[in-house]
């Protein structure tokens, strides 16, 4: 018994080895400064659309004069979201193509919400798009 013991634990304990680690690029997302703000280029219905990028935020969100004028459509939101000035109104819209590190992604849903970012910026890009 104790044979097979010791001869048990010469097998487990000499496992296999894992494959080294490695680093592949999936694809490649250009960044430029717009003052301290990270930006980056993408297409919401094949027109093209500069957003923040913040890999930090939960969902990507897009300001009220962004979805004007992409000409999407807005439905009420359950989220609620409040700020220093107080509460504020939460639209969705659902995205009908969405393009980004030159794929084209279906039905990509936005928050509506928020203010002016300034320099041409529409919205922030978040968690739901960089997971695609």
């Amino acid at each position: 018994m104790l044979a097979l013991l010791a001869l048990l634990t010469f097998f487990v304990s000499r496992g296999v080895p894992a494959e080294p680690c490695s680093l592949h690029r999936f694809a490649e997302l250009p960044v430029t400064m717009a003052g301290m703000s990270p930006t980056v280029h993408a297409k919401i219905n094949g027109d093209d659309s500069l957003f923040i990028a913040d890999s930090g935020a939960f969902f990507s969100v897009l300001t009220p004069a962004g979805a004007e004028q992409l000409h999407l459509s807005l439905q009420d939101s359950p989220v609620k979201t409040s700020g220093v000035g107080g509460n504020s109104r939460t639209w969705m819209t659902t995205v009908k193509t969405f393009t980004i590190f030159n794929t084209d992604f279906p039905k990509v849903v936005f928050l509506v919400a928020g203010n002016d970012f300034g320099y041409g910026i529409v919205g922030v890009l978040g968690q739901n798009v960089f997971r695609l």
